[in-house]
């Protein structure tokens, strides 16, 4: 159905981890692509190691089911080996409330495709919630401006602008700019 070039430009990374279409990654045997979806009640991932010839297509009735189709990928991924995709051990930071409220607010992006993440902060626990993917999930911090997702296993980066302010945030590939102030 698609010519060898198209089939080779769609997996080719073109911009911040996507191809023409599906998100691309890893090298060697960890090479792989996939693509999620949803629609409301519905949320699918698929994931795909063309070196090994290995993937699975999880697809959940739930708006909440991004989170359980991620960890069956990453049950998957233990079970078969799948290189840079297992489940992996972290190392955290402390984060005070004052350095979390620095993270705090909406985020949105408009090109190649909407979206908006916001960012919350109940107590010392910094929250990520994207309506459409992601469920309301809470973070822990790597290092000073990345954060992981132990839910998801999603990592979300902060950019700051000249003068130190969190003026986006990277996930997924994609770039979300903060929205207001």
């Amino acid at each position: 159905m698609l010519s060898q070039q198209s089939a080779t430009e769609m997996l080719t990374p073109q911009n911040d981890g996507y191809g023409v279409g599906p998100a691309v990654g890893g090298t060697g045997p960890g090479e792989r692509f996939g693509h999620g979806g949803a629609n409301e009640g519905y949320r699918a991932q698929l994931t795909y190691f063309p070196t090994l010839g290995k993937g699975a297509a999880v697809m959940t009735n739930s708006d909440a089911g991004s989170a359980l189709a991620q960890e069956i990928l990453l049950a998957l991924a233990a079970e078969y080996q799948w290189a840079e995709f297992a489940p992996r051990e972290v190392t955290t930071i402390a984060m005070d409330s004052v350095a979390l409220d620095a993270f705090v607010g909406r985020y949105t992006m408009t090109s190649p495709m909407k979206g908006e993440v916001t960012v919350a902060r109940e107590g010392s626990t910094l929250y990520v919630h994207e309506p459409q993917f992601i469920p309301r999930t809470a973070v822990v911090f790597l290092e000073q401006h990345k954060a992981l997702s132990l839910e998801s296993g999603m990592e979300l980066t902060f950019g700051t602008n000249a003068s130190g302010r969190v003026d986006r945030v990277m996930l997924g590939g994609m770039t979300l700019r903060r929205a207001g102030k």
